[in-house]
């Protein structure tokens, strides 16, 4: 799938955060936090009552949508995500040790400041993604898609990122001891390397 088409306009961004402001999206939301926290795997059944959206879903066969769901301080230690799409959703200095997220779409997604601690990476397409002041010592990142996305003084230390793509990827002060780092992409587009 080309990345560039999952950019959305600001109009577009505001309605699929939006929906999580109504009414009907805070009471879901309220109880999709629950149910992860719990470790039940009903949560995804929650998701028809979701407030409907002029945006398409880019895999709704594939990926639950969870797109723009905006939390912020969040305890979601050991939750699962696996194979939801949180494109453009907000993170923000959540604790999200051993989550996991794995084959799942963090496209645009804000994850600043946030506890990542073992969590499981595992082969999700997060290009444009920011993960500035993370901690994610040991996670698991192997073959995820990282291009164009900012790990600024991000803890990467005994991460494991084979095969990761970092085209474009802003990695400024990002600690790396300990860090497995074979195949890995960091060339930037149209470079000779």
């Amino acid at each position: 799938m080309n990345i560039d088409s999952l950019v959305l306009t600001r109009s577009e961004i505001s309605e699929i955060r939006d929906r999580w402001k109504t009414t009907e999206g805070i009471r879901i939301k309220r109880e999709l936090l629950d149910l992860l926290r719990a470790g039940s795997w009903d949560w995804p059944d929650l998701l028809i009552d979701l407030p409907k959206i002029s945006i398409p879903a880019s895999q709704p066969n594939f990926l639950d949508d969870l797109r723009g769901l905006e939390l912020q301080g969040e305890m979601l230690d050991g939750v699962s995500m696996s194979h939801s799409d949180l494109s453009y959703s907000i993170f923000e200095a959540c604790s999200l040790k051993k989550a996991s997220f794995q084959g799942g779409r963090l496209s645009w997604a804000n994850l600043r400041q946030s506890q990542m601690q073992h969590a499981d990476l595992l082969q999700v397409a997060a290009d444009h993604a920011v993960f500035d002041g993370c901690n994610l010592a040991g996670a698991m990142m192997l073959s995820g898609d990282y291009r164009n996305g900012s790990f600024k003084k991000a803890d990467l230390r005994r991460s494991i990122m084979n095969g990761c793509r970092l085209m474009g990827a802003d990695l400024h002060g990002a600690q790396w001891h300990g860090a497995e780092v074979f195949n890995v992409d960091i060339a930037r587009p149209g470079s000779e390397e």
